[in-house]
């Protein structure tokens, strides 16, 4: 029996993706556009009906790239520093809320100190989103989760050229 093709593309195309990140710090121009074309990948295959098992995992991919956009961001504005190195320590934290909690602990930002700069909060918003998908993936294949999750990646997508 042979191996389907259709079967082998999406492991393909997921080994050639993670090769693809930058690891650099310093590569965040590159990072952020890897994250945008990404980003809206995952929303045509939320709008495609794939299951909920791939968005979740694009998600999660999506999620991690957010963490080195982070990095990068944090040494071109040390303003934003401190703030996102507490979104970073809460990251792993974020994929075990419920969507209230992940709402209002990092959409509203009650569980970071509090910032005035835009910038730094559009920063965060590139963890906080996909994992706020990553949730919605874990509750009923529906198409309110499906808005759902197109909302979220259309606002950080919206934002995310802001932080070059």
């Amino acid at each position: 029996m042979r191996p389907s093709f259709s079967l082998l593309l999406p492991i393909l195309v997921f080994i050639s993706s993670c090769a693809m990140f930058s690891s650099d710090k310093k590569d965040l121009n590159k990072n952020i556009g890897l994250y945008k074309a990404k980003a809206n990948e995952l929303v045509l295959n939320i709008k495609g009906k794939k299951s909920f098992g791939q968005i979740r995992t694009m998600s999660n991919e999506l999620f991690k790239l957010g963490g080195l956009v982070i990095s990068g961001y944090q040494e071109k504005d040390k303003s934003c520093k401190l703030y996102l190195e507490k979104v970073l320590e809460a990251q792993s934290k974020m994929l075990t809320l419920k969507l209230e909690e992940i709402e209002g602990q990092y959409h509203e930002g009650t569980a970071l100190p509090e910032i005035e700069k835009d910038l730094c909060i559009t920063a965060k918003e590139l963890v906080v989103h996909p994992a706020t998908v990553v949730i919605l993936s874990r509750l009923e294949d529906n198409a309110s989760n499906r808005e759902s999750m197109e909302e979220e990646l259309k606002e950080v997508i919206n934002h995310v050229e802001e932080l070059k």
